[in-house]
């Protein structure tokens, strides 16, 4: 009829679920979504920086550029 058994309707199975906690369910499921989207941004950061410091590693091995402008571009990135 549209009313969950499990989480206590008409007093059926499972009787009181999640008791006076009914409201940590809720808190629970977006703070797993935010978590998430704060974790995927936080990586894709990371990957372009390091990246950008292969490429530039690269440069520096292949004698493209200086040490100190390695050195310089490197403490940029960071």
């Amino acid at each position: 009829m549209g009313y969950c058994l499990a989480l206590g309707g008409y007093g059926g199975i499972g009787g009181n679920f999640l008791g006076s906690f009914w409201w940590l369910m809720p808190l629970l499921f977006w703070g797993t979504i935010l978590t998430s989207i704060v974790l995927l941004f936080k990586s894709k950061n990371n990957s372009g920086r390091r990246e950008a410091l292969a490429v530039l590693q690269h440069e520096y091995a292949l004698g493209k550029i200086s040490r100190e402008d390695f050195l310089q571009r490197k403490k940029d990135l960071k």
